[in-house]
């Protein structure tokens, strides 16, 4: 294509009080939660571009103490950014545009790049009651900080003919394609609106219509005989030459469009109507004549040799599809010829797309904010952020907030807790719990994450004095540019265990050694198993560990295989410790039940230092 928007401004429209977005590419994927402004987004866009957008006060930025007379009085404004996107990198418009666009476009001195900056502004229309949108180009592209206020503007009209040249197309998430054959307005119905056949082939096409029709009649005595009842309507009316006929088909080529069919088969059933389908096979072939739509306009501008740039605006195109026809469809989005924006809340469609692609909508208070990723990525990092975030863990780009833990019993123990701290589940409140996998770099492109889409994130680690002083590095390393603010904030989000302790010691150390042992003999579905291991292991050698000794011969470290003393107090921790070790698979999953469950209504059926971090989350 040889035009791109790249960049859009909203004032006071719908969920957003004031927000920007920079775009870089052609193929853009919005990720957030429900009802964070990713609808609006495509709204302002269709405000801008769609001559046939209807505003209305619903599109006015609402607080919760706006009164109506506050809304009406409101500057509402949608800007958006055109540029020159061309395959030498020219940094003008092409013979086309530049015809097109005429007075609309500006030279940035600076930059010796052209550029057409257009507005759409709503506004209260007092005498009528209703709000109207008007629709200008501006004199410059001004400041963020001075948008809101900037309003000089050319004195050329945006006409509907350069409209007609920034279509566009919109495909909602409630579509049907069964709906859409019925509706004289949807992108089938103007498709097939007008059949085209050669003009030679019309009559011969007809009589084998007729000829056809004359056959079924003919064929089945129930027609044939109401054929014979209705034309007596001739004796009735007194027209001697007159006739009934009843065509069980069309009979004119000119109306095959309005009386289409779309059916479907696969390889092992019969032939359907496609009203008889799912919602996953309907909702893809509706995707699919948006796509044919599309593409027939662009074969009939360019055969016209007008400039066409088509913005396509795609809701969640993956709703009611198997995984892999995902995958599928959105590898057919990207074939798409135009300025292609997808709003998903499938990790798979999210696997696919690039970092630069994405969109990340959310919503602080009571206003909502665009974000794209405007960090530089070495290969290696962003290599870890695609793999090992995004191609296995994409749902964390939809949450409110991010818990980091560095082992599986803590992320599989944590979400009980939660839910019996917090009375919800974790993702009914929008968290992900997340084991990073080990500590130090492994942080780094989970917090990496976090930093572009700007989720807040929570970390519950080991206390090892390494461990803390490892994942500092990594935070310094990602929040270089803002450290001092991110170190206030993960202070208050942060947990590290007392005492050097890892999440199994410190249970030990809290008194909940029995619920352990209960947890793997549960698991092992064997009771008395800690007692046989001891009996099984005691005073037996140990696994050879390294001392500080070295041999005086051949200076290889020593190994020490003293045997494991599992008698006493001190002994009786020594042997829950290895029992969990060689068990650790297997009570992940089960411990904080069995903590929850045998310590009831007591202070203890949540340890304290789980507790003092959901607390810190609760702040």
């Amino acid at each position: 294509m040889s035009l791109a928007i790249r960049s859009v401004r909203l004032s006071n429209f719908r969920a957003f009080e004031s927000s920007e977005l920079n775009l870089t590419t052609l193929s853009s994927v919005l990720i957030g939660a429900n009802n964070v402004g990713k609808t609006s987004f495509f709204r302002s866009l269709r405000l801008m571009f769609d001559p046939n957008y209807k505003p209305s006060v619903e599109d006015v930025f609402k607080k919760s103490d706006d009164d109506m007379e506050t809304l009406s009085n409101k500057k509402v404004f949608v800007d958006v950014l055109l540029e020159p996107h061309n395959r030498d990198d020219s940094t003008y418009f092409i013979e086309t545009w530049s015809d097109l666009f005429g007075e609309h476009i500006t030279l940035d001195d600076a930059s010796d790049i052209e550029y057409v900056p257009f507005r759409a502004i709503i506004s209260y229309d007092v005498s009528s009651g209703e709000y109207r949108v008007e629709r200008k180009s501006l004199r410059n592209w001004p400041s963020y900080e001075d948008f809101p206020d900037y309003e000089e503007y050319k004195t050329s009209k945006v006409t509907g003919r350069l409209l007609d040249s920034l279509p566009v197309f919109y495909m909602d998430a409630r579509r049907d394609i069964v709906f859409d054959m019925k509706d004289r307005f949807s992108y089938f119905a103007r498709l097939v609106r007008d059949i085209k056949v050669r003009e030679e082939d019309i009559e011969a096409f007809e009589e084998s219509l007729s000829e056809i029709n004359k056959n079924l009649v003919d064929s089945s005595e129930i027609l044939s005989h109401l054929t014979n009842k209705l034309s007596m309507v001739s004796n009735t009316l007194n027209k001697s030459n007159s006739q009934v006929m009843i065509n069980p088909i069309v009979q004119k080529v000119g109306e095959l469009g309005r009386n289409l069919e779309i059916s479907y088969k696969d390889e092992h059933s019969d032939v359907f109507p496609i009203s008889n389908h799912g919602m996953g096979t309907r909702s893809w072939i509706t995707f699919l004549t948006v796509l044919s739509y599309v593409e027939w306009q662009l074969k009939i501008k360019k055969d016209l040799r007008v400039p066409y740039h088509p913005i396509i605006l795609l809701e969640e195109p993956e709703a009611h599809l198997h995984p892999n026809s995902q995958r599928n469809i959105y590898k057919q989005i990207q074939e798409l010829d135009g300025q292609i924006f997808v709003s998903t809340h499938s990790p798979i469609v999210v696997s696919q797309s690039e970092l630069k692609d994405m969109i990340y909508v959310s919503k602080r208070s009571d206003s909502s904010e665009l974000r794209n990723i405007d960090v530089e990525f070495s290969s290696s990092h962003y290599s870890k952020i695609k793999h090992e975030i995004l191609k296995t863990r994409g749902e964390l780009l939809f949450s409110e907030g991010i818990i980091l833990c560095e082992g599986q019993t803590e992320e599989q123990a944590l979400p009980d807790f939660f839910e019996r701290y917090f009375k919800s589940k974790p993702f009914e409140m929008g968290f992900n719990i997340v084991s990073v996998g080990g500590s130090g770099n492994k942080y780094y492109p989970f917090l990496m994450l976090a930093k572009c889409f700007d989720i807040p994130v929570y970390v519950f680690s080991d206390g090892e004095r390494k461990t803390e002083d490892d994942f500092n590095k990594v935070v310094r390393r990602v929040f270089e540019d803002d450290i001092e603010k991110i170190e206030a904030q993960l202070e208050n989000r942060t947990l590290f265990l007392p005492d050097n302790h890892n999440l199994e010691s410190y249970l030990i150390s809290e008194g909940y050694s029995d619920d352990l042992i209960i947890a793997i003999e549960s698991s092992l579905g064997e009771e008395g198993a800690f007692d046989k291991f001891i009996e099984n292991n005691n005073n037996k050698p140990g696994r050879p560990s390294p001392t500080k000794e070295k041999c005086g011969t051949c200076n290889q470290i020593i190994y020490d295989r003293s045997p494991k003393i599992y008698e006493g107090e001190e002994g009786r921790i020594t042997a829950i410790n290895d029992f969990l070790s060689k068990h650790k698979a297997l009570y992940s999953f089960i411990i904080a039940k069995i903590i929850i469950g045998r310590n009831s209504g007591t202070d203890k059926e949540i340890p304290q230092a789980i507790k003092d971090f959901f607390e810190k989350i609760q702040t």
